[in-house]
């Protein structure tokens, strides 16, 4: 979870022409870095619920981080959860209970 002032948005990693090997050796860091965040936070017994471009960022000392801990629920009050602001899972629009696995939607 972010606890400095990003550096670099994702916008801004990847707006630069590059090669295709400098491309995927650079989605690789970023996504290795967000499922190891998601990760973290599911062990912690917490859904992100809200991970979009906007909400993964460098950090100043050179880190991916998840920001934007806004929608962030509980797991255990996730099956009474069924909306949440931004991008929606489809067990939201269906009106089926959340779980963690909604982050990766």
């Amino acid at each position: 979870i972010i606890q400095d002032i990003p550096s670099k948005s994702l916008w801004d990693f990847f707006d630069k022409p590059q090669s295709i090997d400098n491309l995927v050796v650079k989605i690789a860091t970023v996504a290795n870095a967000v499922l190891n965040g998601l990760s973290r936070l599911h062990t912690s017994g917490w859904a992100h619920l809200g991970v979009t471009p906007h909400s993964i960022c460098l950090a100043s000392d050179d880190l991916w981080k998840l920001s934007n801990m806004e929608n962030a629920r509980r797991v255990r009050d996730l099956a009474s959860t069924t909306t949440v602001t931004g991008s929606v899972p489809p067990e939201a629009v269906l009106g089926l209970p959340m779980t963690e696995k909604s982050d990766v939607w």
